[in-house]
């Protein structure tokens, strides 16, 4: 297994320009029912849905969706003693079909309306600038709603959604933990901070602009 980078970009970004210049309508956070703890997410739609092809096959993309996730291996966790966990965490962008924009089982989220002409190419630039692919998870493992809540947060500073996104967000999970008697602990609320760090602190920076254009 390779291990992970702290930026994950797809390749189909890459010099992609209908992609990284396509609009973008809304952004949901979204958690999927999970026995143990939930893993949050944010997907932004596209104002208008994409064709393109691949492999032949004719196919239509939605939007994109933006993870922090926590993989197995680290690049900055390799050499570390056996009895020092890996908190590391790698900024995942993909990019989503139609139809699968969130996951099929999704038990909390929220929708919030994009207020601006945003671009996949303004999102990345912004996620670039605040240096927010430099993230450790808590040491219990979690701290990902955290951190998107900090994204979230990004966003709400730029007049790009509304300011009062963690309150409806809070309402959301306060749902959830009322009506779904099989797994409310599933979700944690407040969110479980991780840190974030500056990149010369562990290694050589990770950019994401260069990634996606020349």
């Amino acid at each position: 297994m390779d291990p992970a980078l702290p930026v994950d970009i797809p390749a189909q970004l890459k010099n992609n320009h209908t992609i990284l210049n396509a609009t973008l309508s809304q952004v949901e956070i979204w958690a999927p029912y999970s026995s143990s703890i939930s893993h949050w997410r944010t997907s932004f739609k596209f104002s208008e849905v994409i064709p393109t092809t691949r492999n032949g096959y004719d196919e239509y993309l939605e939007g994109i969706s933006v993870d922090m996730c926590l993989p197995l291996m680290h690049v900055y966790t390799m050499d570390l003693p056996a009895d020092v966990d890996n908190r590391c965490g790698s900024l995942k962008v993909m990019v989503r079909d139609k139809g699968r924009l969130t996951a099929h089982n999704v038990v909390c989220s929220s929708v919030f309306p994009l207020r601006q002409h945003i671009t996949v190419l303004d999102l990345l630039k912004l996620l670039d600038s605040k240096d927010l692919q430099y993230y450790d998870f808590h040491h219990q493992g979690i701290g990902c709603l955290f951190w998107q809540m900090t994204w979230l947060r990004a966003l709400a500073d730029r007049n790009w959604i509304q300011s009062d996104y963690y309150d409806v967000l809070g309402q959301a999970v306060a749902s959830f933990k009322k009506n779904w008697t099989k797994s409310k602990a599933a979700i944690v609320w407040p969110p479980v901070e991780g840190k974030f760090y500056r990149a010369g602190d562990k290694g050589k920076e990770h950019s994401i602009l260069p990634m996606i254009t020349n």
